[in-house]
């Protein structure tokens, strides 16, 4: 068997990843499968001798195992916090960072009254205030852990060490005791703070906040909307620490090295390699940090024994220990799509490098003249573009799975915005490094022009993720929920395809198999959906934002949130090709529930307006609504309730002094809507009687509804506020919680389904 460790380290990291995405309940039945297929493949001989097949088995058998057991061990026992509130000991892990004007603290648990969890439990814990700690001082509080809302992004706190989520009790202070003996870890915490203040000094918010997010994985300066961009363009990988950060940093660290040691590489690469090393505790050991480090360590030990490194075995070897030690690391995306990309550029973007050099040579008859000057000017200049080309092409490739599964969508430029930014993004790298070390030496006054480069650089990037992120058909929304399978086709087949001798003509039927099974899959899928009506429920923060869309018709029936959260529902609309809203409600006085409603005006022709107050509306919404074919202006508060016809559905729209809801009749179901503030006991006894529940807020006597399934539009830090919902066993709940939107369908036939559009629920 060729490769034995990389055999090994893929089927184990395939498994786990596997076995998250089916859900961990289904472990045990997994583990059984694989043992059954384990025994079986003993009985042929041809799969004995090559024990590819046996070895593959029994390690991903052993993978779901030690997946069952850390469940069993770290996991389940802390479940019975969630919801609840209890007096905790704490730590504090990590640095703390502030967001949304709430500040949150990585706390390693030591004890709950009354309670055992088990040691090295850490969690995230938000205030309001600001507490007078640092790191590794110890906190006794009170926490109100979130309610359980949904599974989606389980596999990734964990693998982030975030087993809980919790708010600090505001009827009693946190205690804090300082500690003066501080461990290791304390000062590569300090080193990662001061980075990030020395490059905050020197650079403006929006730059430094960037360039921290480059140097140390610090998101927390980078906007909603930035984020939205870089993910548009296909470029979010540059501001997670991974692979491509690491080999600049690491060979501007050798190079510093050789020059200084005469071009000694032996010694130099050690160097460097601590020098990797150290760099990971300072930006935290993330799984896609662990992992380009490994692979970036094992190299240059490779490089100190004058022996080259196989790069798979590398990439199999840290695989194999990342989820080792942590199997929930499976389920990271970060590391996922660090993985994957780097297996890519491994394996195939050489093969494109040399095919595309081929197809740029130079005709026989051009002059001698034209020769030496396309071997002088053109030839390195295209060599460079090829190159950044293939690696893009390669990593996008074996990223698409990753993309599609946990982003549902596809970003059709991708390779276009990572040439235009790659290499600007190496160079902005060095040039912060210096800018980091000149501002601590004698050489300070060079901090000024590398400061004005970094700037210069960041606006660039940041001017060119937007550029690609407005393009039309920037992404292509894929959330057809045959996806998933057309995906694991498509990768059993590439499997199959190793196996070809001749692999240039089986390449022929691959191509066509996956075109019409995916063409099929769409057509299949458009047909099963036809006369379906689907509710999103975007995640925008403190605020309501519901679209509902049936055969092509959309119609937005709140649209508020937070005031940073518009490119939310502008991004949807967009991804999703709307081109005209059919029906708009505007019920909210003071603006909370149609916060972008300006925005959705001037973007978008409106069929039908439905507009409560509207003298206390903008004067540019009273002037943009007249635009719309159809305004409806609800006379009086006498006559609260009304009704509107959309193809075969109703929606109800109820509005008076005190409260507002929205009833919609569909496919046999009914959907209520209650934005905060909502008096259930004001509402028609027709309202209360639904089989879904969408709230955005507190609603007062919502027990009178006894709707089967409840979404909540509300971030995070809000959900205790929630908890009366999961009284009922017979509920489903499910929350935005910043977390992505939701999406509920209801077919003609009365089937449901329910889950997160950038993730998988049902």
């Amino acid at each position: 068997m060729e490769r034995p460790l990389a055999v090994t380290g893929f089927a184990y990291l395939s498994a786990l990843a596997v076995a998250l995405f089916v859900g961990v309940e289904y472990g045990t039945v997994l583990f059984v499968v694989l043992m059954i297929g384990f025994i079986l493949s003993l009985f042929s001989k041809t799969l004995r001798k090559k024990a590819v097949i046996p070895t593959v088995l029994l390690t991903s058998a052993a993978a779901v195992l030690m997946l069952l057991g850390y469940s069993n061990a770290k996991v389940k026992p802390i479940e019975p916090l969630k919801g609840e509130t209890a007096e905790i000991t704490a730590q504090i892990c990590d640095l703390p960072y502030c967001q949304n004007d709430r500040y949150y603290y990585s706390l390693e648990i030591l004890s709950v009254k009354n309670r055992t969890v088990p040691t090295d439990t850490k969690i995230i814990v938000s205030s309001k205030n600001a507490l007078n700690a640092e790191p590794y001082d110890q906190i006794k509080a009170k926490v109100k852990f979130y309610a359980d809302t949904d599974d989606t992004y389980k596999a990734y706190n964990i693998a982030r060490n975030r087993m809980l989520y919790g708010s600090f009790d505001t009827k009693t202070e946190p205690k804090i005791t300082h500690t003066d003996k501080k461990p290791l870890p304390y000062y590569a915490l300090m080193i990662r703070k001061t980075m990030t203040d020395r490059v905050k000094d020197c650079l403006p918010p929006e730059q430094s906040g960037f360039v921290n997010a480059l140097l140390t994985g610090d998101q927390t300066g980078i906007t909603a909307e930035q984020k939205d961009n870089f993910r548009a363009a296909g470029i979010s990988h540059i501001i997670v620490v991974s692979g491509f950060h690491l080999s600049v940093l690491s060979q501007m660290i050798m190079a510093v090295l050789c020059f200084l040691m005469n071009k000694r590489k032996r010694p130099a690469a050690l160097i460097s390699a601590v020098f990797v090393f150290l760099y990971m505790a300072v930006v935290g050991f993330s799984p896609s940090v662990v992992r380009a480090g490994i692979m970036q360590i094992l190299f240059l030990f490779g490089t100190a024994c004058i022996r080259n490194a196989d790069s798979v075995n590398s990439l199999a070897v840290a695989a194999f220990v990342i989820c080792f030690i942590h199997p929930y690391a499976a389920g990271d995306v970060g590391f996922l799509l660090s993985f994957t990309a780097s297996l890519g550029i491994i394996l195939i973007s050489q093969k494109i490098a040399v095919y595309l050099k081929e197809h740029m040579q130079p005709r026989d008859d051009l002059s001698e003249p034209k020769q030496i000057h396309f071997r002088k000017f053109i030839k390195p200049l295209a060599d460079g573009i090829i190159s950044i080309t293939a690696v893009t092409v390669a990593a996008s490739v074996f990223t698409l799975p990753i993309m599609i599964l946990y982003f549902k969508q596809l970003s059709v430029y991708a390779v276009l915005s990572n040439i235009m930014v790659s290499f600007v993004v190496s160079v902005l790298i060095v040039c912060a490094v210096i800018m980091l070390i000149c501002s601590v030496s004698i050489v300070s006054f060079l901090v000024a022009p590398l400061a004005f480069l970094c700037a210069v650089l960041t606006d660039y990037i940041l001017w060119a993720a937007d550029f690609v992120a407005s393009l039309p058909f920037s992404t292509i929304a894929v959330s057809q929920s045959f996806v998933p399978f057309w995906l694991a086709l498509i990768i059993l087949l590439s499997a199959f395809l190793l196996m070809f001798q001749n692999r240039k003509r089986a390449v022929k039927y691959y191509a066509l198999v996956a075109v019409l099974t995916l063409v099929i899959g769409f057509v299949s899928d458009s047909i099963v959906k036809y006369d379906s009506v689907k509710f999103s429920v975007l995640d925008t923060g403190g605020g309501l934002s519901v679209i509902m869309t049936k055969n092509g018709k959309t119609s937005v029936l709140y649209c508020g949130g937070s005031y940073d959260r518009s490119n939310v529902i502008t991004e949807y609309l967009k991804n999703s090709a709307v081109t005209e809203i059919h029906f708009l409600v505007l019920t909210d006085k003071k603006g909370k529930n149609t916060q972008y409603a300006e925005t959705i005006l001037k973007n978008y022709p409106i069929k039908t307006v439905e507009a409560y107050d509207e003298k206390s509306q903008s004067k540019t919404i009273r002037s943009l609504i007249q635009n719309s074919d159809d305004l409806i202006l609800p006379s009086s508060d006498t006559q609260p309730l009304n009704q509107f016809h959309t193809g075969n559905d109703e929606i109800f729209t109820y509005k008076d002094k005190k409260s507002n809801a929205v009833l919609i009749k569909a496919n046999g179901s009914k959907v209520l809507i209650c934005p905060d503030g909502t008096d259930c006991s004001r509402l028609p006894e027709e309202f209360l009687k639904c089989e879904f529940l969408i709230v955005g807020g507190g609603i007062r006597h919502s027990d009178l509804i006894n709707a089967k399934y409840i979404i909540i539009s509300d971030t995070q830090e809000n959900l205790p506020d929630y908890g009366s919902y999961a009284e009922s066993p017979n509920r489903h709940i499910y929350a935005t919680a910043d977390r992505g939107n939701l999406a509920l369908r209801i077919y003609s036939g009365g089937t449901i389904s329910i889950r997160r559009e950038n993730g998988w629920l049902s």
